[in-house]
């Protein structure tokens, strides 16, 4: 297939900055109740493993000192060379704060002390980087203790309705998420932002696969109306309230 795998868009113009990580993590952790589930659990990622298949990653910033424990590139970015994560468009280094970010101000992430692994998948021409990266982390899991791979970017144009044509346009997706569900590696991805282009539900790739947790885009807050490059407008906006892009 000749899709291109690149970043949700539209994004957020606040979610990418100059710090690369977003200043606004602390709504996404009130929004679900993440530092309650920290207490009342007692957990933080500690001993664990997210792989980020993103954009690359800052490995460099504060946030995330002493816990990035592997990379590897899939892309042509940096000549190809495969341990540069360069992130010259900064969506996989916010994701990754909100997930893992590690200071003790407003970018804390969900799992502040979880151990990160930055697989860079996009932009690319087509969606290979994401089975090889997938690959990678079936093959990595126990070394690693990997538990959770998360995609927050959707392969561009893809609206399936449910995943058995999914299934067999991609049999070997599907295999290797059966493989990863297996190892008990939860795989998250976004669902897609092509909801106002296609006008019904559905959902892209990998997202609509059922071996795979899907997640749409919900506003953290009230902005009043909001309107996006490809059409999508939202008339008003509350928290937890589906945006007008998100496949569903």
């Amino acid at each position: 297939m000749a899709n291109t795998f690149n970043i949700p868009n539209p994004v957020s113009p606040r979610s990418i900055g100059s710090n690369l990580v977003s200043p606004f993590d602390l709504e996404t952790d009130r929004l679900i109740e993440a530092s309650r589930a920290r207490t009342n659990f007692n957990v933080d990622g500690s001993g664990l493993a997210v792989a980020v298949l993103d954009t690359g990653l800052r490995v460099t910033h504060k946030c995330f000192t002493n816990r990035v424990i592997a990379v590897r590139n899939f892309t042509l970015d940096d000549e190809g060379n495969s341990e540069k994560v360069t992130d010259f468009i900064g969506h996989g280094t916010n994701v990754t704060g909100i997930i893992a970010a590690g200071t003790q101000d407003e970018r804390r992430g969900i799992a502040p002390k979880a151990n990160i692994i930055a697989l860079k998948i996009a932009p690319a021409p087509s969606i290979g980087p994401v089975f090889q990266a997938l690959q990678w982390v079936y093959d990595n899991t126990e070394r690693l203790n990997i538990t959770v791979a998360n995609l927050s970017i959707a392969a561009s144009g893809f609206n399936y309705k449910d995943d058995k044509q999914a299934q067999i346009d991609f049999p070997e997706y599907a295999r290797l998420l059966d493989g990863l569900m297996a190892k008990r590696v939860a795989v998250v991805a976004a669902a897609g932002n092509g909801y106002f282009q296609h006008q019904e539900e559905g959902m892209s790739l990998p997202a609509i696969f059922r071996q795979s947790i899907a997640v749409g885009a919900v506003y953290d807050a009230s902005f009043g109306s909001r309107s996006y490059p490809d059409g999508a407008v939202a008339n008003s906006t509350h928290a937890d309230q589906i945006t007008p892009y998100s496949q569903r």
